[in-house]
C-alpha cells in the first residue's frame, strides 16, 4: 500500500497497492489512474511512477502498461498497470539515472551448484553434536572492471523445544571498481544466470536482486517475470560443479563470457537433453539434437572446402538439361556434415576419456543414426537396425556425459582436469560396462600360505 504519483506531477497523488506476487508477476492497482475520466478506458504506457510506501520508502515503477479497468455504477474506478521492474529504495525520473556500483543476486539451485558443506555432524552414544561456520566469501576478477563474489548468510530457527534448525543462504556479488548503468548490471546477473543453467541443466532462475547505486543508496530491483518453478535437483544430475572448477573458475567464466554468442544459443538443446523424466525415444532424440546442435554451432560445418563444393556442385548442373531439375540438385546436394560425420569427429576428439576401440565407435554411431533415423522418418527398412529400448537408456546417459565433457572443453579445461574429473564417475563406468567397453572385475580373494623358507 502506499501513495502514487507522476514525477511531473506531484501534487497530484493517489493510493494504490503494489502487489508481488510469489510467482514474480507486479500490478499496481491504483483509483481512478493517473489519465482523465474521459481516457480511462483507452490503453496506455507510463514510463515512470514514482510512489512512497507506508514504511517510508520510496519506489520508482518503469514501463507499466495498463492492463484493466474496473468500473462499478455508482463508485469509483480501480486501474491495473503491469510494469516492467520496479526499484524500491529510491526515486528516479529515468532509467539513465540508475548507475550501480554493486549489485546482489540469489539464483535457484545457486547451493547445489557451489557444493559448499560447512557443517560437521559427530555423534557418540546418542549425542549429536553440529559444528558450523559461515564459509568465507570467494571473489573472483572477471573482466577490466567487474568482479564476482560468492557470499554465504546463516540463519538459525528454533523453538528452543524440540525443533532447531540452521540454515544456509548464498548470494552472488557483482562488483565493478566504475559504477555502470543498470543495464550492465542486469546483463550481468543474467549473464550468471545463463551460465549456471549451461552447468546445471536445469532453466536457472534470478530470485532476488539488491544493488547499491553510484550514491550509495541501498535498492532492491523487482522484475516482473513469468512463474518460477525450482527444480528440485540432485547433485550427481548437474553437468559441471562448481567444487570441480573451483580453481580455475576465474578462466572458466571468461571463457563463457567470449563464447556466450556461440554457446548460449545451446543452453535450451542442453536442458532439454538434460531432462529428469527418461522417455523413450524422446530423450535419446533430445540428446542426439543438443549434440548435433553443439556440432554445427562450434566445429567444423563443412564437408568440403566452400570453394570446392560449388566447383563440384556446378561441374554436376552442367550436365543437366533442364533448370527446374538443376535447382532440384542444388537444394538436394548439401556441404553440411551428416550425423554420422558430426558424431565420429567428436567421439573420436574425446576417445581420451572414453576409451572406446574405432570399431566399437564405429559400430555405436551406426546404432545411433539407424535409430535416430528411424524415429525421425520412421523408415521400415531401418526397424531391424534400431537399438534396444535397454540400449537406447545406455546410450542417452552416454550422451550426457559427451556433453558435459564438451562443456569443460569449451570452458577451457585441459584434458588432464577433465580425466580426474571423470575418474571415479561411477555412472559412466557403470554405462560403459553395460554397453560391453569396459570389464568391471568382481573382487577377488587370494589366500597366500606361509611356508617355513
Amino acid at each position: 500500500m502506499g501513495i502514487w504519483y507522476l514525477p511531473n506531477d506531484k501534487e497530484n497523488q493517489i493510493s494504490g497497492i503494489l502487489n508481488i506476487e510469489e510467482n514474480g508477476k507486479i500490478t499496481l492497482e491504483v483509483m481512478y489512474g493517473f489519465s482523465s475520466l474521459s481516457n480511462i478506458f483507452k490503453s496506455v504506457e507510463i514510463k515512470v511512477i514514482h510512489g512512497r510506501l507506508p514504511n517510508g520508502k520510496d519506489i520508482s515503477l518503469f514501463d507499466s502498461l495498463q492492463t484493466n479497468v474496473n468500473f462499478n455504477m455508482p463508485g469509483y474506478p480501480t486501474v491495473v498497470y503491469s510494469p516492467r521492474f520496479a526499484i524500491i529504495g529510491n526515486l528516479y525520473n529515468s532509467l539513465d539515472e540508475v548507475v550501480i556500483s554493486e549489485m546482489k543476486a540469489t539464483y535457484s539451485n545457486l547451493g547445489n551448484w557451489l557444493n559448499i558443506r560447512p557443517f560437521h555432524i559427530d555423534s557418540d552414544k546418542g549425542r549429536i553434536s553440529v559444528d558450523y561456520q559461515v564459509p568465507d566469501s570467494i571473489r573472483y576478477s572477471v573482466g577490466d572492471n567487474e568482479e564476482i563474489e560468492f557470499s554465504f548468510k546463516g540463519k538459525i530457527n528454533t523453538n528452543h523445544i524440540d525443533s532447531y534448525a540452521i540454515e544456509q543462504s548464498e548470494v552472488v556479488r557483482f562488483c565493478y571498481k566504475i559504477p555502470v548503468k543498470y543495464e550492465q548490471a542486469l546483463d550481468s546477473a543474467s549473464q550468471f544466470s545463463d551460465f549456471l543453467t549451461l552447468c546445471i541443466g536445469v532453466k536457472t532462475d534470478i530470485l532476488t536482486i539488491q544493488a547499491q547505486d553510484d550514491k550509495g543508496e541501498d535498492v532492491k530491483f523487482i522484475m516482473n517475470m513469468n512463474s518460477i518453478s525450482e527444480v528440485d535437483i540432485k547433485e550427481h544430475q548437474i553437468y559441471l560443479q562448481y567444487t570441480s572448477i573451483k580453481e580455475v573458475f576465474e578462466d572458466c567464466y571468461k571463457q563463457w563470457k567470449n563464447k556466450q554468442d556461440s554457446l548460449g544459443p545451446l543452453i535450451w538443446y542442453f536442458i532439454e537433453a538434460h531432462d529428469r523424466d527418461f522417455h523413450i525415444p524422446m530423450s535419446f532424440l533430445k540428446s542426439v539434437q543438443a549434440i548435433e546442435a553443439y556440432s554445427r554451432r562450434l566445429r567444423n560445418n563443412e564437408r568440403m572446402p566452400e570453394n570446392e563444393f560449388n566447383q563440384w556442385v556446378n561441374s554436376i548442373v552442367s550436365k543437366v538439361g533442364n533448370k527446374e531439375d538443376e535447382e532440384l540438385i542444388k537444394s538436394i546436394i548439401s556441404n553440411e556434415p551428416r550425423l554420422r560425420d558430426r558424431l565420429r569427429e567428436i567421439f573420436s576428439e574425446i576417445n581420451y576419456l572414453l576409451n572406446i576401440s574405432s570399431k566399437k565407435r564405429k559400430s555405436l554411431i551406426n546404432k545411433i543414426v539407424n535409430t535416430r533415423n528411424y524415429y525421425t522418418h520412421f523408415d521400415e527398412g531401418l526397424k531391424s537396425k534400431t537399438m534396444s529400448s535397454d540400449m537406447i537408456y545406455y546410450v542417452t546417459i552416454l550422451l550426457k556425459s559427451v556433453m558435459r565433457i564438451l562443456l569443460m572443453q569449451e570452458l577451457g579445461l585441459k584434458s588432464d582436469s577433465i580425466l580426474q574429473y571423470f575418474k571415479h564417475d561411477q555412472q559412466l563406468l557403470f554405462v560403459k560396462e553395460k554397453l560391453g567397453y569396459v570389464t568391471l572385475t568382481e573382487p577377488v580373494t587370494i589366500k597366500i600360505d606361509k611356508k617355513d623358507s
